[in-house]
């Protein structure tokens, strides 16, 4: 029994334990000067009003609980440029049924998907002839930003469902630009040393169990039959 607990014991904290220390060395060599991990740039593209992601499902606003355990988690910044005419740019993340809302009846391109290598974004297109009026007069947005050239957005997340959006500062069709998003997440350190502290007290209990384990194994036990001849007085014999 103690070989087959030291053993799990064992591969459970050294999978731990190598996962902690991915993280560490993650942290250490793919964060940008600001500390984000980031995705590269991207073209992305609507014939539509708006460039919209899929619901950003961060839980219900009603559970505290849930929200308050968000706070401070994590920032999430969104860098774009627009590649059209229009050249300003709006940049936005609101609350879902208030984005929907807004874009009701607007034509609007949603990303399901991206992949990376090569660069490729899937939308779902959906239609619609209403032209929004501006999106930085709306007053929903829990974070935005606007401008010419570079533009970015900070958002600390909170708990919620919510939508980025990407829009021509105008309203206008049609809505291009590089887009590259980030993750900052300030807790990543402790929990890496957390799961690595973790996971070699783990190996280092399993491995104990398995050596003891492998000594009782190997302990040699008494004859069935009782004393052999061996262990008799000089000069008497067994039965």
């Amino acid at each position: 029994m103690l070989l087959v607990v030291g053993t799990l014991l064992a591969l459970l904290g050294l999978g731990v334990a190598l996962g902690g220390g991915t993280l560490l060395v993650l942290n250490q060599t793919q964060r940008d000067a600001d500390g984000y991990f980031t995705t590269p740039s991207g073209a992305f593209r609507s014939p539509g009003n708006a460039i919209t992601s899929q619901e950003i499902d961060l839980g219900a606003e009603q559970d505290v609980n849930w929200a308050s355990g968000l706070e401070g988690l994590a920032r999430i910044r969104v860098a774009a440029r627009a590649t059209v005419r229009e050249g300003v740019l709006f940049i936005g993340i609101g609350p879902r049924d208030a984005v929907d809302a807004y874009l009701g009846g607007v034509a609007r391109s949603q990303v399901t998907s991206v992949e990376f290598h090569p660069f490729r974004p899937t939308y779902r297109e959906i239609a619609g002839l209403r032209t929004p009026s501006r999106p930085g007069a709306q007053g929903f947005w829990a974070a935005r930003a606007q401008g010419s050239g570079v533009t970015q957005l900070q958002w600390d997340v909170t708990g919620g469902r919510w939508e980025l959006v990407v829009m021509n500062a105008s309203g206008a069709r049609p809505v291009a630009a590089d887009v590259r998003l980030g993750v900052k997440i300030d807790a990543l350190v402790p929990v890496a040393v957390g799961l690595l502290v973790g996971g070699l007290v783990l190996l280092a209990g399993g491995l104990t169990m398995f050596i003891f384990g492998t000594r009782a194994g190997g302990r040699p036990e008494p004859p069935a039959g009782g004393l052999d001849d061996a262990t008799l007085p000089p000069g008497t014999t067994g039965p």
